[in-house]
């Protein structure tokens, strides 16, 4: 029999959403988490091959790749709650300017649980080590 406690987790509604206002572009959004399995998605797309300093092959997040689908994943309206950017519109918000897209990126990263500093307070409660995916992007 399962314990009452699994039926608990899986019926809690645990992603997160905060209004989000980015001055640069006169907006407010909703910045929606992602599901594990979006983020591992996010993730493993935004992963490249590259040699180390010892020639060994390892891969490493590609930021570039990463923070617009992010945005692209984690940014709805408000009004609607439809989202507001499509994948096909990553290049062009990688042209946006570095400081309004860091003020998104950061609270997708934090309502994530990605974020540098989410990444140190685990580390500092469980030992652990920070994943490549939160400590880079």
């Amino acid at each position: 029999m399962a314990s009452p406690l699994r039926a608990k987790a899986l019926a809690a509604k645990d992603i997160k959403s905060e209004l989000l206002t980015v001055p640069q572009w006169d907006c407010t959004f909703t910045i929606r988490g992602l599901s594990a399995a979006e983020r591992v998605s996010l993730v493993k797309r935004s992963s490249v091959k590259q040699k180390d300093e010892n020639g060994d092959e390892i891969e490493v997040i590609d930021n570039a790749t990463l923070n617009p689908l992010l945005v692209v994943a984690s940014c709805y309206d408000p009004d609607t709650n439809e989202r507001v950017f499509e994948e096909t519109d990553a290049d062009a918000l990688n042209q946006k300017s570095a400081e309004a897209m860091d003020i998104v990126t950061q609270a997708v990263l934090r309502i994530n649980g990605m974020s540098k500093a989410e990444n140190t307070a685990l580390e500092k409660n469980s030992g652990a080590t920070a994943t490549g995916a939160g400590a880079s992007a």
